[in-house]
This record gives structure tokens, sequence and C-alpha cells, in this order.
């Protein structure tokens, strides 16, 4: 979303300063081909190349200053999508769903949302997932990073997420899971609102007392999930400093079931084709209780 006001102006700077970034990259490289006369060589786009990574490294720069200067605040969603599915007994992350593997449809949900960017940690069977999903891993707003200790248990994968947004200046990031399939972009955008709404370094949905997924940590927590180890996820963190959490009461189930045995998929299944919302296809989640 644009921005209005100061901070739409400060946009159109960068987009400017974008463009004339580019255009002198190509331009100065054009300029070394004619000295050579060159003029019937397109070599001179080949030589534009080459100022490609000062020109990329100078628009990050750029970006954050934009960012900092104008106090936008960005999230990262990181998708914990790295897990052997031992009590699935098969790859659950590419189990069909709805028409679709599973994880294809957090992703969808994810990319489509106001999250800034999107990281899916994968481990198990990677390279499989990579090239079954090869249309969803090219995006430029997703990001795919292995994680080599996925062995060691769910935190591994949450440490090796956090690393990465720490790494891209993020303030706050959503851990979002592979197997909750009917998660949707509606309710990861109100999710995020009500984090910068209440200003509280934790957002959680709640349904029925029990606390669900997708959870945004501000970095203010980033240490303390750091330290996480084994086979755990932040639930302890966030049950530690519970009077810290923004909770968001919801009023259905279905957005946030989990699949993690064939049973699991069965009933995730059924649910969806009784509920009359159309999830994860896309119509607005609007939780009856909104605090």
């Amino acid at each position: 979303m644009r921005p209005t006001g100061p901070e739409g102006d400060e946009t159109v700077a960068v987009q400017r300063n974008v463009l004339a970034c580019v255009t002198g990259s190509i331009l100065k490289a054009w300029q070394f081909q004619y000295q050579e006369v060159c003029l019937f060589n397109h070599d001179w786009i080949l030589m534009a190349l080459t100022f490609l990574p000062e020109l990329i490294e100078n628009l990050h720069i750029l970006e954050i200053n934009f960012m900092i200067k104008t106090n936008i605040k960005t999230t990262a969603g990181i998708i914990l999508a790295a897990g052997m599915s031992t009590r699935m007994q098969q790859l659950k992350q590419l189990v069909s769903f709805n028409g679709k593997p599973m994880l294809s449809w957090v992703m969808e949900a994810a990319l489509a949302s106001q999250l800034k960017t999107v990281f899916i940690i994968l481990g198990h069977e990677s390279q499989k997932i990579i090239k079954t999903l090869a249309l969803q891993v090219k995006r430029p707003k997703l990001q795919v990073v292995i994680n080599p200790n996925f062995r060691q248990g769910h935190s591994s994968s949450l440490i090796c997420g956090l690393t990465q947004a720490l790494d891209t200046h993020h303030d706050a990031v959503m851990f979002l899971l592979a197997d909750q399939p009917c998660i949707n972009s509606s309710f990861i955008n109100y999710l995020l609102d009500q984090f910068y709404k209440e200003n509280k370094p934790i957002c959680a949905p709640r349904y029925l007392g029990r606390q669900l997924n997708p959870v945004i940590f501000q970095n203010t927590f980033y240490d303390k999930l750091l330290s996480i180890k084994g086979d755990k996820g932040a639930k302890q963190l966030i049950k530690a400093h519970s009077d810290r959490v923004t909770w968001v009461d919801v009023d259905q189930s279905l957005v946030f079931m989990t699949v993690d045995t064939p049973e699991d998929l069965d009933a995730v299944r059924l649910c969806y084709r009784r509920t009359a919302t159309t999830f994860p296809a896309g119509k607005e989640y609007h939780p009856t209780n909104r605090s």
C-alpha cells in the first residue's frame, strides 16, 4: 500500500532514484562502448550487467534508509516446513488438499498478504519440495531457506528463519505452519493490523481459550526466540509473557486446523466441505470478538 502525504512524497522520490540508478548504469556502460567505437555491437548490454551488483547494493541501502526515515514497519513471514512428517507417514508438505499440495496453500496465503517478505524453511526432502513447487519458489517475494539442522527439532527451523529476518532488518516476524492449509491472506492481514494497532510485542489468535497459530513477535523478542532449544516452539515463551500478548479471539477453528496425522487430514477435509465459508479461497474473515 502506497503511503500518502509526506510518506507518499518519499515514495515518489525513492522511485525516481531507482529509475536514475538503472538508467545511469546502462548509460555508463554504453558510454564506455561508445568510446571504443563499438556503436553496432550490443556488448554494452553485457557491460551494463557488470554494474548490477553495485546497483542492487545501493538500492538495498536506499530501501532500508527509506523505511527508517519514514518509520514504516515491516513484518516477515516465516513458514516452518522442514519437518519429517513422521506421524503422517508421508511427506505432508506435498499431500493433496483441495487440488493442490498442502504447503502451496500456506505459501499462496502468505504471498498474497501484506507480509513484506516470506521465508520458507525447508529441510527433509527439500529438493523434492522445491521441484514440485517450482513456480512458487521463483517468486521475488519468496525466499527458500534450507535448514541443515532440521533433525534437531522445531526450534532449529525457527532460529533459521529468524536469522534471515535479522539479516533483512524486519521489525517483526510471523511464524506460519506448513500444515495449516486453510489459513488465508485476509486473516494474516487482520492479525498484522491488530498487532500494529495494539503495539504489544506479541500477537496470537485464540479459540475457546486455546492459543493458535500463526503468531507474531516484535524484534524486542528476537533474543528470547533465539534461545529456544530442541523440538520446541514459542508456546512457552508466549505463556510466560501472556500479559504482553494481543489476543485475537476467533469464533471458528477451520482456518487454524493443523494436519499431523492421516486422521487430522480427514477431519480438515470434512470440516472444509461442511463449512459455509470458502477457505482458503479468499473471502474476508471477521472474528466476532475483536479483542
